[in-house]
């Protein structure tokens, strides 16, 4: 997409971005890189996740059908751990910890190889292009870092909720947090001196 058409794309994307801001959908500690990809002339973002932490009731990690019981997006505690794990389970109790993700839309395939490179020296190794349609090229950028714990299986505890349990599970979000970071900082550099977000109407 390109001229009027992706102007007008970009400009809807920041809508929504600044809706969810105020409502607090949109993860905040990731505001400042989301303005920066939109600050691009070459690519905005569809959606995005710092890095989470989720327990989730279901037979797969995975399943779509599963229901969600505990989701941060920081380091968690000890007692909030004891706390997931004597949740009442239907299926198994998985515990799943994400590094941070993106969804990019670039103008052109020039563009997204642009996105990618940028990406993967930050450390989001795992990226790639998804699909190109009529908005342009969608680009997932992601690092790879994630962990899922099986805690429960029915009300069987299978996983002993400790202090060393616990550092496990918030080292692999920090070492999600520390890619963003170096993302963060790679976007500074590319987009240094860029236009500013489309406005919203």
């Amino acid at each position: 997409m390109v001229g009027e058409r992706w102007e007008e794309a970009k400009r809807r994307a920041w809508e929504r971005l600044v809706e969810d801001l105020e409502i607090g959908y949109l993860d905040d500690d990731i505001y400042d890189i989301l303005k920066m990809f939109f600050q691009l002339p070459y690519a905005f973002t569809k959606s995005s996740c710092s890095g989470r932490i989720t327990a989730v009731d279901a037979r797969f990690p995975w399943s779509r059908d599963g229901t969600i019981v505990f989701k941060v997006h920081r380091t968690i505690t000890l007692d909030e751990l004891h706390d997931i794990m004597k949740k009442p389970v239907l299926r198994r109790l998985w515990l799943n910890v994400q590094g941070p993700i993106f969804h990019v839309m670039a103008k052109d395939l020039d563009s997204a190889m642009r996105v990618l490179r940028l990406a993967r020296e930050a450390g989001f190794k795992h990226s790639g292009i998804l699909v190109a349609n009529e908005e342009g090229w969608l680009v997932e950028l992601t690092t790879g870092v994630r962990a899922n714990l099986l805690l429960k299986d029915g009300n069987k505890e299978l996983m002993i909720a400790n202090e060393s349990t616990l550092n496990a599970i918030n080292e692999v979000l920090l070492e999600g947090k520390r890619r963003l970071e170096a993302l963060r900082r790679a976007l500074a550099e590319e987009a240094g001196g860029g236009a500013e977000p489309p406005e919203a109407g």
